[in-house]
């Protein structure tokens, strides 16, 4: 994970880059509706990757680091 200062102000800008397909279901997380929270703000994708986010799932970025302490 790489951490960037934003600016001058107490944000930092947290990265990760998803390198294999990832795919976000009831098989992998509890049944039903659920929202992930990721420990990064900004996910980059490479080619021909793929993020598959089943039915009821919300894929929420950490963008402001609350996860971070």
């Amino acid at each position: 994970m790489e951490l960037q200062q934003v600016g001058d102000s107490n944000f930092n800008k947290s990265t990760v880059v998803i390198t294999e397909s990832i795919t976000i279901n009831d098989a992998n997380t509890v049944t039903g509706a659920a929202h992930i929270v990721t420990n990064q703000a900004m996910l980059t994708v490479d080619d021909s990757v793929t993020i598959t986010i089943g039915e009821g799932k919300t894929l929420i970025p950490d963008v402001y680091n609350i996860f971070d302490k």
